[in-house]
């Protein structure tokens, strides 16, 4: 894990792949599945972290696996399902560990305030602002009392208190000011060239881009992508999310489509790598950017099929909103015209 917590992503890679050839064929240790489990979450891959901290449940009718044990077990599993956005998984068993602490009057380790902290997160996409702020505040205020100022705890727990203010409240100037300071804390940790940096980058990107400064957005970006390019595995979940957004902003000038193309595609593969939820809006945004880009590169006939698959996930997805459908309908329409009346429609 030494490599991970440094930053060298790819070095941790290589030992995931050798130790993932070793738990198919053998009983591993409950600490190897926890540790299994770990990479796995750290590297963005829910499924396989799910399997081996589950694997290590099956055996907790053991007389050496403790109630703290069990908390543990169920907290990861809780935070391996927030990251397969399964978020009613989530809470279900991150409250469940929750609930052991309490029985075990454990209410103020570090520990506890990153299951507070991951219950944030949970419920602020759960869009449940009271739950949301409640548990980030507990997160916040133990870890006061428990932690270094500078521990990166700390920085996770700022870094999801402005991911709250700005996605629920879309309170932007006060997102940006939790992550200045979770900046200062990853920076003096792991230094100014960090997966862990980037995700604040990408946050702050995402900031700037909901109040139509594209060109803010784009170079947090596009920072955040080199990072991320030269420390992680291709199929890093934050990549997808990366290539989709600045292809988007691409796709609005006008300008770099080819790379736009390359980017979503990228995005797309990663995504099906990932097993993300295909009716999710995520996933159905980043097939509609394909077909868009495909439109201003004049390729209309692959616009077309992405903007007819995306119109058919929009349709079948239980959240879809009125505006988004009305716009890949929009760009179909205008494709279509396209291939009429442009003598050079071929792609």
């Amino acid at each position: 894990m030494n490599s991970l917590n440094n930053g060298d992503f790819k070095s941790s890679l290589n030992f995931l792949q050798l130790t993932d050839s070793i738990s198919s064929n053998d009983e591993l240790s409950f600490d190897t599945y926890q540790t299994l489990g770990q990479l796995y979450y750290r590297f963005g891959k829910a499924d396989e972290a799910i399997i081996n901290f589950g694997k290590i449940l099956e055996h907790s009718d053991s007389a050496n696996f403790s109630e703290y044990d069990k908390a543990i077990v169920l907290a990861n599993l809780g935070s391996a399902y927030r990251l397969k956005q399964d978020f009613t998984n989530a809470s279900e068993y991150l409250n469940k560990s929750l609930q052991i602490y309490r029985n075990l009057r454990d209410t103020l380790s570090s520990d506890v305030a990153m299951l507070h902290m991951h219950l944030g997160t949970t419920y602020t996409n759960l869009l449940d602002t009271i739950n949301s702020v409640y548990h980030l505040s507990l997160a916040s205020r133990i870890q006061s009392l428990t932690l270094n100022p500078l521990d990166p705890q700390i920085a996770m727990t700022k870094l999801n208190f402005g991911v709250c203010y700005a996605y629920v409240f879309n309170d932007f100037n006060k997102a940006r000011l939790y992550y200045d300071e979770a900046q200062v804390i990853i920076e003096h940790n792991y230094g100014n060239f960090h997966p862990e940096l980037a995700r604040v980058l990408i946050n702050y990107g995402y900031t700037y881009y909901q109040e139509h400064k594209l060109k803010l957005a784009e170079e947090y970006w596009e920072k955040a992508l080199l990072m991320l390019d030269s420390n992680v595995d291709g199929d890093f979940k934050e990549l997808a999310f990366v290539y989709s957004n600045l292809a988007a902003i691409y796709i609005d000038n006008q300008e770099n489509l080819d790379l736009a193309i390359n980017y979503s595609l990228k995005a797309d593969a990663i995504h099906r790598k990932n097993n993300i939820d295909t009716l999710s809006v995520k996933y159905i945004q980043n097939v509609s950017n394909i077909g868009a880009a495909f439109f201003e590169d004049k390729k209309y006939n692959s616009a077309l099929e992405y903007l007819q698959k995306a119109n058919r996930l929009h349709s079948m997805a239980s959240k879809s909103d009125f505006t988004t459908g009305g716009i890949i309908k929009l760009n179909i329409a205008e494709a279509y015209t396209c291939l009429l009346y442009t003598s050079d429609a071929a792609d």
